[in-house]
């Protein structure tokens, strides 16, 4: 096997053309970030966000954002999917969220962490809707469009 090195640009390109289209080829984004560990993810994307000004591209996430994602199949199986569209708590198959922190081991909040603990709001046993904290995979994570703003507006104001 032939041995490959590239300067800071190509890596950069090939990171850029890994990125750009993840919606394309999501698979190798996953497998690129299965393959390094939480320091080296952290550092890349600091080095990425700072000397390479990808602000333009990716906005890391913060405390407090909100956010959308769909739910896995068996996360919330235990919940009244309809009574929760009747009571605008899902969208399309997305719930909402807003984003607590990251559950690493540091004290810090991580924003390239693959997890990230979610304020998520379900209905209790009465049908009224409360706050429950789950945790979801980074890349499941999506930031509020304005429809999705208007649409879930009564749950975070």
């Amino acid at each position: 096997m032939k041995k490959l090195t590239l300067d800071d640009k190509g890596v950069i390109k090939l990171l850029s053309d890994l990125t750009e289209h993840a919606g394309k080829r999501g698979i190798m984004f996953q497998m690129l970030l299965h393959m390094l560990s939480d320091d080296q993810i952290n550092m890349l994307f600091n080095y990425l966000h700072k000397d390479y000004n990808i602000k333009n591209r990716f906005q890391l996430f913060r405390i407090n954002d909100k956010v959308v994602f769909k739910p896995g199949k068996y996360e919330f199986s235990n919940m009244n999917i309809d009574a929760m569209q009747d009571q605008s708590i899902i969208l399309d198959g997305y719930m909402s969220g807003k984003i607590m922190s990251s559950p690493d081991y540091g004290n810090e909040f991580n924003p390239t962490y693959y997890r990230m603990t979610l304020e998520v709001p379900v209905l209790d046993d009465d049908n009224n809707i409360v706050m429950k904290t789950h945790d979801v995979d980074t890349l499941d994570l999506r930031f509020m469009s304005e429809n999705q703003k208007r649409y879930f507006k009564h749950i975070w104001e």
